[in-house]
């Protein structure tokens, strides 16, 4: 795992690699010249036009004075993400990693007069400052800036309320200062957008809420924890997206019951090979669903203890957390020496458990994992007058930085988080209801508790809109609901 100080070494070579420092520190929108500035070893004199555009887009690169019918490859250079996670379980966020990339776009070849004219089309791919360099025999030796500007889109501009609104942001930066976006509903607060392992793309699920109507959808640049409204007066500009979305009359769409909301349970499979080895089918589930362990080449009619690992404790006492095992019970190994046996593991944290195998003198002789998952409960009451008080009940919430909380949305306003570490996975909301008569809707997001190296961003807490596709760590579900205003109490 990288610390903080390797992560910044390598953030500062990237920049350096690109060639760009003015036009790509911190993420900056502001346009590179598009001209090369002549540098030791480099030959020639570089042009791109235009020197910004989306992704897409066609450029004309002209490079004058090279050397007569001399063949170069023109080169599309950009960085690769992703997460980081560090600690024994990957237990911590440690922020984001970038690495330098270089995709070769055309071989180009100078003319007898030594100019230089090729197209080519901006790569989909991360926003903002990026190289087109000159390069032989895989040394650069001219080069020039072009940045990639964002763009937003719907798949669809109406439907009736609770329909769902799909949401593109496309050409979202890798640094800071650009690579983290905020999406407003109504000025509502709804949570943020990240592409990390999207390579620069977000696409993100809301429901229609508010009444028939027009609706404004805003999708702007914000780095710490809230958006940055007057964004055109920043040393770092950023385009401000407003998408228009209407609600029809008609019949409300409605989530589909909580309990079809978990993950599926993904299968579980024998490892290759014969010697000693357990495994568990299905590998994965929410509490309360049973599974069954599998173990070979054994001792024969030996009698062996199951036992389940759990993190038990909380991030914020003295005390901290700590790993513990309780037992799954006994089982006896067939003559053949394999073992197959049913069991319920304990309510629990979400995430993986060791499943240990024991002889009768307490050797382990065979461990697996398996991963539980967080589950919902449906809420109730389900309909009611304003202030009705209803509760959300979750199940399996994990422990880590990545997943031991979820935050809340109330038709797509930002509420808060809840917790599930100390209380074993188990969650309990209570919430009133407001609003006008009709239905409305709650979504529960994956969240980002705290992290050691936030690199010009602070997302933690706030909903993940991107958990699908993007979010760091373990694969989580969101879960939606809705509730019914029969009118004023």
């Amino acid at each position: 795992m990288r610390n903080r100080s390797t992560l910044l070494a390598i953030a500062v070579v990237a920049v350096l690699l690109s060639g760009l420092a003015a036009a790509q520190s911190g993420g900056s929108n502001a346009a590179p010249s598009g001209t090369a500035t002549p540098q030791t070893g480099f030959v020639g004199v570089m042009s791109l036009a235009p020197v910004r555009g989306t992704i897409g887009s066609t450029v004309t690169v002209t490079v004058r004075q090279l050397p007569a019918n001399h063949s170069y490859e023109l080169a599309w250079e950009s960085v690769k993400e992703s997460w980081v996670l560090e600690g024994a379980y990957e237990e911590i966020f440690a922020g984001r990693d970038l690495q330098p990339t270089r995709t070769m776009l055309h071989t180009v070849t100078s003319g007898p007069d030594g100019t230089l004219n090729a197209t080519f089309t901006v790569p989909d791919g991360f926003g903002f400052g990026h190289t087109v360099a000159l390069v032989e025999q895989g040394r650069v030796v001219n080069q020039a800036g072009f940045t990639v500007e964002p763009q937003a889109s719907l798949a669809s501009s109406q439907g009736p309320e609770g329909s769902p609104i799909r949401i593109t942001l496309k050409g979202i930066g890798a640094r800071s200062y650009s690579n983290n976006w905020m999406l407003l509903d109504d000025h509502k607060d709804t949570g943020w957008l990240s592409s990390v392992t999207t390579n620069g793309t977000a696409h993100v699920t809301i429901p229609a809420t508010g009444g028939p109507g027009k609706h404004v959808i805003t999708i702007i640049h914000g780095a710490y924890t809230f958006p940055y409204l007057n964004t055109g007066q920043s040393p770092h500009r950023k385009p401000v997206f407003h998408l228009t979305y209407t609600i029809t009359p008609g019949a409300s769409v409605l989530p589909p019951p909580a309990s079809e909301q978990s993950l599926p349970r993904a299968p579980g499979r024998a490892p290759s090979g014969t010697g000693t080895a357990a495994w568990v089918t299905p590998a994965s589930g929410p509490n309360g669903r049973p599974l069954t362990v599998h173990a070979r080449a054994l001792p024969a009619n030996s009698t062996v203890e199951l036992t389940w690992s759990r993190m038990v404790g909380s991030h914020v006492t003295a005390s901290g957390y700590k790993l513990e095992t309780v037992p799954l019970g006994h089982a006896t190994v067939g003559a053949d020496g394999n073992l197959t046996t049913t069991v319920t593991p304990p309510s629990d944290l979400g995430g993986q458990h060791a499943i240990r195998i024991a002889s009768a003198t307490g050797k382990e002789v065979a461990a697996t994992h398996y991963t539980l998952t967080p589950s919902a409960a449906a809420i109730s009451p389900d309909r009611g007058p304003v202030g009705t008080t209803f509760t959300i009940h979750l199940d399996g919430v994990g422990w880590t930085d990545t997943a031991n909380i979820y935050s809340l949305d109330y038709d797509n306003a930002f509420v808060g988080y809840a917790c599930g570490f100390n209380s074993q996975g188990d969650v309990e909301i209570p919430l009133e209801a407001t609003g006008t008569p009709g239905w409305h809707y709650i979504t529960l997001y994956p969240a980002i508790y705290k992290g050691t190296d936030i690199q010009g961003t602070d997302d933690f807490r706030l909903p993940q809109l991107t958990y699908a596709s993007d979010h760091p760590g373990e694969k989580l579900p969101a879960f939606h609901f809705a509730f019914y205003v029969t009118g004023k109490r």
